[in-house]
């Protein structure tokens, strides 16, 4: 999906709250006789279609992939349980909020006009769906569920938990480490390139004209002229030398144990790196320092609220669970 479907769908399609469920199950709304393979479970006569299990199946596979991580047969015995139930939550939770937060068509028609206002033209939201394998009926469906869903998350817990400030003052004293920041230094650079990657005669060109920008810099010329002149690197040369901060394990450890090595003020000898040179002035050092809780705060409310949030929502999904007829046929 491109960058520009990504954001219709997410906007259209999945409120805040609902980043907490899985969203990929369109379930049928009336209930089927029997399951015949085209299904994986039923709930509350609600049939789960394989096509749903398969489509939130390749979701997971794929977010996995992104992360270089390939499952073996036994874990995926265990992904797709997990998917499975997944499904079943959300078809519960919607059977639910349909009960309690219906949703009416203009609610719905909103969301469309939305998603077609991101959209040159009425050819382009035809693409669209045909990229997304919508017809206009099965988005607009979707759509309505999602609503649904994030009526029945907002409206019973979202918009109604609070956060107290002891449990802020708790999540703050057990995540501590966190935040707490690293020493960094404020620097500038000079980095001359050279092109013939393996050449040493390049290497050597690279390295005596960085030289002179060197003994120029101790020679108490302005360190950003000369990085303007001497840096082949667009940031660096463009930048008067570019200002950035170094922090430990963070850099090329070249440069950050040059850098860690220098007082405020002074310049660094030739540091080689892939394919270039450098040289660098530490301009400060900034200490590391523990934030405090209140400046924290705005950061880490919203955390703490998540998690509440979804433990009052799974214990929510757990009752209705108890109370529900589930059929799996996978």
């Amino acid at each position: 999906m491109n960058v520009l479907l990504h954001k219709i769908f997410r906007s259209a399609a999945v409120g805040t709250a609902l980043l907490l469920i899985c969203g990929a199950a369109f379930a049928a709304d009336n209930p089927a006789p029997a399951a015949d393979g085209t299904s994986v479970a039923r709930v509350n006569g609600v049939l789960i279609s394989r096509d749903a299990f398969e489509e939130a199946l390749s979701d997971g596979l794929t977010k996995l992939a992104s992360a270089s991580q390939y499952p073996t047969d036994e874990q995926m015995i265990r992904i797709e349980k997990g998917i499975l139930e997944k499904l079943i939550h959300e078809e519960l939770l919607y059977q639910e909020s349909r009960r309690r937060f219906p949703v009416d068509k203009a609610e719905v028609d909103r969301e469309i006009d939305a998603v077609r206002k991101m959209l040159a033209s009425d050819d382009d939201y035809r693409l669209f769906l045909r990229r997304m394998s919508k017809t206009e009926e099965a988005f607009s469906a979707g759509i309505a569920r999602k609503l649904a869903l994030r009526k029945i998350v907002n409206g019973l817990f979202w918009d109604v938990i609070a956060v107290a400030d002891e449990e802020l003052a708790r999540h703050y004293e057990e995540h501590r480490e966190t935040f707490i920041e690293q020493e960094k230094l404020k620097v500038r650079q000079i980095t001359v390139y050279y092109r013939d990657f393996g050449s040493e005669p390049a290497k050597q060109e690279a390295l005596r004209r960085l030289e002179e920008a060197r003994k120029r810099c101790a020679a108490g010329e302005d360190f950003a002229t000369v990085a303007k002149e001497f840096s082949n690197d667009l940031r660096s040369g463009g930048n008067n030398g570019e200002i950035v901060y170094i922090r430990r394990g963070q850099s090329e450890p070249a440069i950050e144990e040059a850098a860690f090595a220098l007082n405020p003020g002074d310049v660094s000898d030739s540091i080689e790196t892939n394919r270039a040179v450098h040289i660098i002035k530490l301009e400060e050092r900034v200490p590391g320092k523990s934030r405090t809780l209140e400046e924290v705060k705005s950061e880490t409310t919203p955390i703490v609220k998540r998690e509440k949030v979804n433990r009052a929502l799974n214990d929510f999904i757990m009752k209705l669970k108890a109370d529900a007829a589930i059929e799996r046929y996978l």
